[in-house]
């Protein structure tokens, strides 16, 4: 949890937590990340409410505050593929993290290694990999 309780965005939407966020609007609004988008960062790892059997638990609802990973700090994210130490990682579907190719730009990069639905420590690191 960050040193600070306050919410660093507002949620323009329901988002779960470790996904990638991309900004929506000017008033430090943030949506999930869509797939291949440039993110702001990283929601952070942790629910609104207590687990409950059933229902799919939401770092932050729409209208709410979001505590969000930006440049330079480490998280975790989940990962919507294979991920190696060292990958550079962009947005997936539903925010979850990718490895980035030649020619995109990416977000994050893998700290560890993750399989494909775990969640992966990435640093949140903005940049652009050139085509080969």
């Amino acid at each position: 949890m960050p040193a600070s309780s306050a919410p660093s965005f507002i949620a323009r939407g329901d988002i779960p937590p470790s996904r990638f966020v991309i900004q929506n609007g000017t008033d430090h609004g943030v949506v999930v990340a869509t797939a291949g988008a440039k993110a702001v960062g990283v929601s952070y790892e942790g629910t609104r409410d207590a687990p409950i059997e059933g229902v799919t638990p939401l770092a932050s609802k729409d209208g709410e505050g979001v505590n969000v990973y930006t440049e330079t700090m480490p998280c975790e994210i989940v990962a919507g593929a294979d991920i190696d130490a060292g990958d550079e990682l962009k947005p997936g579907t539903a925010g979850v993290a990718v490895p980035a190719a030649p020619g995109d730009h990416y977000s994050a990069i893998a700290r560890a290694s993750a399989l494909n639905g775990q969640r992966v420590k990435a640093t949140v690191t903005k940049g652009y990999l050139p085509p080969t």
